[in-house]
């Protein structure tokens, strides 16, 4: 009797009881999408609303040209004025603004403007940029006068001048070639000749001592 129950118990079926029901879970990638979204919609909303809140700036307002308004006349005075005072940075918006006025082969003023170039690029004020922008103004304007002029002893005078700048500028070999073309082109232009020896001389000799180098004045 005892095996019958026993065999009952064992093959009678176990009820149990509804399992609680868990809780949905949303994939845990769809959650981090959503908060990504909302960070950087509220990264893009708050860069707007800064945009929109802080004042415009303004663009730096561009140089005054003191030239501005003057008299071709009254430009010049102020130009020649302020060279002599060897303030030749601050001559140039005044030869700048007689320029035009000038003919492009009135020589004494282009060599004027193209001397106040050369000598304010070498001024310690300014920067590298600038200084080298200079002097290719002042190249640019010789070779317009040179242009312009007439007369082998004219063009010679500009040809010399740019031999005299490109020698300040540490240029030596280009002076010489310059000056050999100036006496190309006005074999008697005064005491060119012996320049032109000196300066071939001082380039093959760069060690040579200043005063070996002494000779005639060569001007333009």
């Amino acid at each position: 009797m005892h095996e019958k129950r026993r065999s009952a118990r064992r093959s009678a079926p176990r009820t149990r009881g509804p399992k609680p029901a868990r809780p949905a879970r949303k994939p845990r990638a769809f959650l981090l999408v959503i908060a990504a979204v909302l960070l950087l919609g509220g990264a893009s909303a708050g860069i707007a609303l800064w945009r929109r809140a802080r004042p415009a700036v303004a663009p730096p307002a561009a140089a005054r040209d003191p030239a501005a308004g003057m008299s071709a006349i009254e430009a010049a005075t102020m130009a020649a004025r302020l060279y002599r005072e060897d303030r030749a940075y601050e001559s140039l918006p005044y030869y700048r603004r007689v320029a035009p006025e000038m003919a492009p082969g009135r020589l004494d003023f282009r060599l004027e403007f193209a001397t106040a170039l050369e000598h304010a690029s070498l001024q310690s004020r300014i920067q590298s940029e600038e200084r080298v922008r200079l002097m290719l103004e002042c190249l640019e304007e010789l070779a317009r006068v040179e242009r312009a002029v007439q007369g082998p002893r004219a063009r010679a005078r500009v040809i010399v001048a740019r031999a005299f700048f490109l020698r300040v500028w540490g240029f030596p070999a280009d002076a010489v070639a310059e000056l050999r073309r100036a006496l190309a082109v006005d074999p008697s232009y005064p005491d060119l000749s012996a320049t032109v020896r000196l300066m071939e001389r001082r380039v093959r000799e760069p060690t040579l001592p200043v005063d070996a180098l002494e000779g005639p004045g060569l001007g333009y």
